[in-house]
Parts: C-alpha cells; sequence; structure tokens
C-alpha cells in the first residue's frame, strides 16, 4: 500500500524526513498521501472510462454526429473553464464540484450506450445534449480536481506539490490506458460494441458511487450538518454568476503576467492531444486494422502513466524546469519525426505508429504530472482565488487549442502540424523562462508594510 500511495516511488524517504523534519508531520504527509492515492484511483477509473469512449465517437456514431458532439463539447469545456468553473467550485466547495462534473460524465455514457443500442434521431439528440453537459461539467472537474490537489498538497507540506502531481498523473493515466486495453480486447473477442460501451459505463458508475459514499477516505472534508444540495441548489448556484466572476479568469491574465507565460504549455498539449486523437487516429485506421488504433491509444497512456513517477524524481532531484525542458524535447521529437517522414504512409508504418504513440505519451505525461505542480510552486504565497483562476486558465487554454485544432485539422497540411509541433516546443521553453525570472524577482522584492490602523474620528 505503501509503494501505491507513492512511498519511494515518487520521493525518497530521506528526503521527506529531511523535508517534513518531525514525526508528527510525516504522519500527516502519509494520511494524505493515502487519501489523494485513493482519490487519484476513483478519478482515474470514471475519467478513463469517459476517454475511452470518446475514443470510440466516430466509430460509434459515424463522423457527422461524433465531429459535432465533441465540438460542442469542447466548446462547452472552455466556457465553463473560463466563466463559470472558478465561481462555481468557490461556491459548492471542490467535492460537490467533482461529483456534478463526474456524474455530466456518467450522463455521456449513458446517451453512448443508449445510442449503441438503438441509433436514431432521438438518441442522436441526447448524445449532443448530454456533450453540452458533459462540456460545462468537465470545466467543474478540473477547476475542482486542481483545487482538491492545491489544498492537499499545502496540508501535507514538504515535496507534496511534485509527489502528488506525479502520483495522481501515474496512477490516473495508467488506469485509462488499462481500461483501453481491456476495452479493445473485449471488441476483438466479442466485436460488439454495445458491449464495450455498457461495460465502461458500469465501471464507471461503481467508481462514482465510491466516491459518493466514502468522501472522506478520498481526502474531502465532509459538513455532516449541511443539508443535502438538489439540482435546482446547482442550477441556481450556475445562474448566481455575475459579470466580475464571469471575467474573473480572463482579468487573472492582466493581473499576472505568468499565467500567459506559461500558457504554451498548456496549448502545446490541447493541439498535440487532439492532432493524436483525430488526425493521426484517423489515419492510422485508413491504413491499419482499427484494433490498431485501440492498442496505440492504450501504448500512449502507458508510456505517459511510466514516465509520471520519473519525471517526478527528476522535478525533485533537478527541479521543476526538468519536466518542462523533457516537453520542449517531446515536441520536438514529434516535429522531427513528421518532417523525417514527410508523408502519412511514412508516420503511419508499423514501427512510426508506436514511435509517435509514446512520444505523445512523454509530453502528455509532462503535461499531467507538472502543468498543476507548476502552477502551485510559481503562484505559491499568493491569494488562493489568483491560483484557482491560474489553474482554470489551464484549461481554458487547453481546451481553447483542442477546440481550434479540431476546426482546422480538415485543411492542415502535413508540413503545418509539423512545423507547429516545433513551434510550441520553442514558445513553451522560452514562456517558461520568462516565468520563472518573473517569480524570482517577485521572491527578491520586499514584503510591503502592514496597513496603518485607522484612528477612529471623535463624534
Amino acid at each position: 500500500m505503501d509503494l501505491c500511495c507513492g512511498r519511494d516511488l515518487f520521493t525518497e524517504r530521506a528526503t521527506l524526513e529531511t523535508a517534513l523534519l518531525t514525526k508528527e508531520k510525516l504522519k500527516r504527509y502519509e494520511e494524505l498521501r493515502g487519501d489523494w492515492f485513493r482519490f487519484s484511483l476513483v478519478f482515474g477509473v470514471v475519467h478513463g472510462c469517459t476517454v475511452t469512449q470518446l475514443s470510440y465517437a466516430s466509430t460509434l456514431q459515424g463522423a457527422r454526429l461524433a465531429n459535432i458532439s465533441l465540438a460542442t463539447l469542447y466548446f462547452c469545456y472552455t466556457v465553463s473553464a473560463l466563466c463559470l468553473a472558478d465561481d462555481f467550485v468557490r461556491k459548492e466547495g471542490p467535492l460537490r464540484s467533482v461529483l456534478a462534473g463526474l456524474a455530466s460524465y456518467l450522463a455521456l455514457g449513458l446517451s453512448y450506450a443508449l445510442y449503441a443500442a438503438a441509433p436514431g434521431w432521438f438518441t442522436s439528440a441526447f448524445v449532443v445534449a448530454c456533450a453540452v453537459v458533459a462540456g460545462a461539467g468537465g470545466g467543474l472537474i478540473w477547476v475542482a480536481q486542481s483545487t482538491h490537489f492545491a489544498r492537499t498538497a499545502y496540508d501535507a507540506g514538504g515535496p507534496a506539490p511534485i509527489a502528488f502531481a506525479s502520483s495522481f498523473a501515474f496512477w490516473y493515466i495508467t488506469l485509462e490506458g488499462v481500461i483501453k486495453l481491456t476495452i479493445a480486447c473485449i471488441l476483438v473477442a466479442y466485436a460488439n460494441l454495445w458491449v464495450a460501451i455498457s461495460v465502461i459505463f458500469l465501471l464507471s458508475f461503481s467508481a462514482y458511487a465510491v466516491l459518493y459514499l466514502f468522501p472522506e477516505r478520498c481526502g474531502f472534508e465532509v459538513d455532516a450538518a449541511a443539508p443535502p444540495r438538489r439540482l435546482r441548489d446547482f442550477a441556481h448556484t450556475c445562474a448566481a454568476v455575475d459579470f466580475d466572476a464571469l471575467t474573473a479568469v480572463a482579468r487573472a491574465h492582466a493581473a499576472d503576467r505568468r499565467i500567459p507565460l506559461l500558457s504554451p504549455q498548456w496549448l502545446a498539449f490541447g493541439f498535440s492531444s487532439s492532432v493524436f486523437t483525430s488526425w493521426f487516429c484517423g489515419k492510422v485506421s485508413e491504413k491499419r486494422d482499427e484494433a490498431v488504433v485501440g492498442f496505440a491509444s492504450a501504448t500512449l497512456s502507458f508510456v505517459a502513466g511510466a514516465a509520471s513517477p520519473l519525471l517526478g524524481r527528476l522535478a525533485s532531484s533537478v527541479g521543476r524546469g526538468a519536466p518542462v525542458a523533457v516537453a520542449v524535447a517531446g515536441y520536438g521529437a514529434l516535429c522531427g519525426l513528421m518532417l523525417g517522414c514527410g508523408s502519412i504512409d511514412g508516420i503511419t508504418s508499423w514501427g512510426t505508429v508506436w514511435v509517435y504513440a509514446g512520444l505523445q505519451g512523454v509530453a502528455r505525461s509532462a503535461f499531467e504530472g507538472t502543468a498543476k505542480m507548476i502552477v502551485v510552486e510559481q503562484f505559491k504565497g499568493n491569494a488562493t482565488q489568483l491560483t484557482n483562476r491560474a489553474m482554470a486558465s489551464v484549461y481554458f487554454h487547453m481546451g481553447v487549442s483542442s477546440m481550434v485544432t479540431f476546426l482546422c485539422l480538415e485543411v492542415a497540411q502535413f508540413g503545418g502540424l509539423a512545423l507547429t509541433f516545433g513551434g510550441f516546443a520553442v514558445l513553451l521553453g522560452a514562456g517558461y523562462v520568462a516565468a520563472e525570472d518573473h517569480t524570482a524577482r517577485l521572491e527578491g522584492q520586499p514584503e510591503p508594510p502592514p496597513p496603518a490602523p485607522q484612528q477612529q474620528g471623535l463624534a
């Protein structure tokens, strides 16, 4: 259990004892690490099931309905991350926000299962409607997860920001790979997509039930005296969002220049993941058997999961810039691979498929394992609300990048995609260096003196 939670996998024991100093702090750290491990498992199962379903959208629904539903999902995801998520999570708290967001994923899974059982105009409309709900919920999920991560990491102290981010990435991405591999094997054995989609939905529902029934075991604080929340209460929270809340994340970009400086990392991942999901997997399915797409996607997840503890150790020993350097190298390698292949036939050759999937896995691990850690570390000492808005900005930029990429892939040229990978590699590295320089200058400034107490005037 200690190994699964991350002991000696993501952080050396000697490092913990040196950083935390007292046995009480070390015990508290290990308790929170166990809670974070259980949350990572539950979250990983539900999210992995949802991502696996999306990878079969075109196969299940056809290209037209799949493109409409996915574009709708990412549009609502982007709007939610920009305008709704920060205020919703602040008012409802991370637990209710995570539960609400994951429930929206269950609704999307149910729509896929119903469409697989009875395709038609009604189930098609239901898929698009659930895509709206899941997109809005997706924005809530990641901001709430990031808030829960920040609180847990701050409470645990020591190397928690790096270790917890690495362990979360490892478990939730690895579980996604296991689910993708399992579903691919089911399809090989039964050749029945309805069976596979139904298994995904039941598994996702079971994991959700665990989080709903035992939130304390996942590190959430629960107020037993609080009245239960109903659907109309959540709707009232959404309706009560004012203009200041709608523009809070956008204004945070002007309030702290590190947010736009760090954004190339988030934009790059949105671009690369969309290219892999839509363009690369589509080209592979044209040139190879459909099962190759599933196994390549699983390979990506396994590589990303395996790289997470390595990047965590690298960040602990070398510094938080080391995983960023790995990301720069990964995107540069993807650019070089595509330019070297020179054509779609080259990039979809038997050996290149696995190299491309592996490099995308490294890029994903660098994002999943370090993006939130870098935000927490960069904004350490700032107001919690600014940190939350920076977290929301991560997923806003990723959503915008994904949406724009999906819209442009129909007319994108092979060489243009390759050079875009290279451009992001340069922007990513330069932006991170500039953000670190800004943080160093802020840390070197003296603390402002506290305001003088005001004296009451005489009546």
